[in-house]
């Protein structure tokens, strides 16, 4: 094999491995527009307020661009929906309700006591429910 055919074979295979690149951002972007064209505002809102980036680098050569991913994108859209019931909030609101019985469960570490209780209202939150009675449940549970 000549040095000739040895460079045609590298171009192609690098070639093959950038067309094979490209394909697979224009199937990203594919899945990113049929997420999108299939979900509501209120989802979107949840996976744009989110801390996390649906975005990816593109490298082609020395070129970078940074694009939204589709499968990313939608990973990040799963972990910030949760579908309930109306059992969830019940059961939620009757673990604040509790909190006497996870004080020892805690072992009167009131420090856990108070990251317990802001899980759970923040659980309740992000259900779309609230929780008036905070202070009173506290007091019980302290």
């Amino acid at each position: 094999m000549n040095s000739t055919t040895m460079q045609k074979d590298t171009m192609y295979s690098k070639m093959k491995v950038c067309s094979k690149r490209l394909e697979m951002l224009k199937m990203s972007q594919q899945i990113l527009a049929c997420i999108r064209n299939s979900i509501n505002d209120k989802c979107t809102l949840k996976v744009e307020n989110s801390a996390l980036e649906p975005t990816i680098k593109a490298v082609n050569g020395s070129h970078e661009k940074t694009i939204e991913d589709g499968p990313l994108y939608f990973k990040i859209m799963i972990s910030r929906i949760t579908i309930d019931s109306r059992s969830t909030v019940t059961y939620i609101r009757y673990t604040l309700s509790d909190l006497d019985k996870h004080m020892i469960r805690f072992d009167g570490n009131v420090t856990l006591l108070n990251y317990f209780v802001k899980a759970q209202t923040a659980a309740l939150k992000a259900r779309g429910e609230t929780s008036n009675d905070i202070m009173g449940i506290l007091f019980k549970g302290y």
